[in-house]
């Protein structure tokens, strides 16, 4: 009976010893995302953590050096806070360099750290020039490459796209081959947009891109004009030369066209048999806003024509001077003022 009572005392102890110690201090658990974006100087990594250990993730990020196996103690990257996915930055490096990077993640119990992944800088180096002259439909901006590179460099631009790390396979630009700086031109945004922008330059084993430069396109003279003209308007007051016209009493006036356009087109109903436009066409915009409406010069239209509009008002006024139209008779000569509300 003794030699039981030690064999149940063991094989408690056993058991025992298997079981988790609710006193062990649980880190986070995160995994180190794949290195993209690699230029001369700058590279992108991440994390994504699985698991906050029980409790709140209050520091993550990305650590780098060239040495394996970076601590927060090396370049780092702080991120923000809490559990998921996250996205980050490494600036300031060396050109043609070897570094090692993992993300990290830090909660009230310690700090734990993904596998380390390594990665090498372009030997080529380019900076992205500022961004100007910005418009509703283009921008400028260029390179400045180093005067040292080891690689012939057969192609550079720029590229852009409305996400952040833009590459070659978005929108580009090509400014031929050689080490010189040059310019580029953005064609084809569209208004009131955020881009990423960013210098490239090929060599015929590599190609390196500067930092991403973000810019907006404006609202544009055409997208606010045609905010206040696009709708149908009814006039309240029609003049020639002063004198008010009777029959224009049901003259409506409906404008419509697309955001970004640089015309728009109207059509016209009430409309006198003397009225001195068209019932339909299509009319461009001035090249200043609410001041002037340029008719297409494929009508062959003799107007002065200028313009002001509010939110609830339109007012149109245009000196017809010509013989115009077949079948056009001189009392439709002068100025025409129409009010619309």
């Amino acid at each position: 009976m003794k030699n039981l009572g030690i064999l149940t005392l063991l094989i408690t102890l056993g058991c025992a010893t298997s079981e988790p110690n609710p006193d062990q201090l649980m880190l986070p658990e995160v995994i180190t995302t794949d290195i993209t974006g690699i230029t001369s100087i700058s590279a992108i990594s991440g994390g994504d953590i699985i698991s906050d250990g029980g409790e709140s993730v209050t520091n993550r990020g990305i650590v780098w050096s060239e040495n394996p196996s970076p601590t927060v103690a090396n370049f780092r990257a702080f991120d923000g806070a809490g559990g998921g996915k996250f996205v980050s930055t490494m600036t300031n490096l060396n050109p043609n360099t070897s570094y090692f990077v993992r993300a990290y993640a830090t909660n009230s119990n310690g700090t734990s750290y993904g596998l380390t992944l390594n990665f090498k800088t372009s030997s080529i180096s380019v900076s992205t020039l500022d961004v100007t002259s910005v418009t509703s439909h283009s921008a400028m901006s260029g390179g400045q490459v180093s005067s040292n590179d080891i690689e012939t460099i057969i192609a550079k631009g720029v590229v852009w796209s409305k996400t952040q790390g833009p590459s070659i396979d978005d929108s580009k630009t090509s400014e031929g081959s050689g080490n010189d700086s040059f310019t580029s031109t953005l064609t084809n945004l569209q208004p009131n947009t955020s881009y990423f922008v960013r210098a490239y330059v090929s060599t015929s084993s590599e190609t390196s891109y500067g930092l991403s430069k973000s810019f907006a396109t404006t609202i544009g003279i055409e997208d606010l004009q045609l905010e206040k003209l696009s709708k149908t308007w009814s006039a309240t007051s029609v003049k020639l030369d002063n004198v008010d016209q009777a029959g224009y009493d049901n003259f409506a006036l409906t404008i419509s066209g697309t955001a970004g356009s640089s015309s728009f087109g109207y059509s016209v109903t009430g409309r006198p048999p003397l009225s001195p436009w068209p019932s339909t066409g299509q009319w461009k915009y001035g090249v200043s806003p609410e001041t002037q409406i340029i008719r297409d010069p494929s009508t062959g239209d003799e107007l002065d024509i200028t313009y002001s509009v509010t939110n609830s008002q339109l007012q149109i006024i245009f000196t017809f001077t010509g013989d115009g139209y077949q079948g056009r008779i001189s009392n439709v000569k002068g100025q025409w003022i129409f009010i619309f509300q």
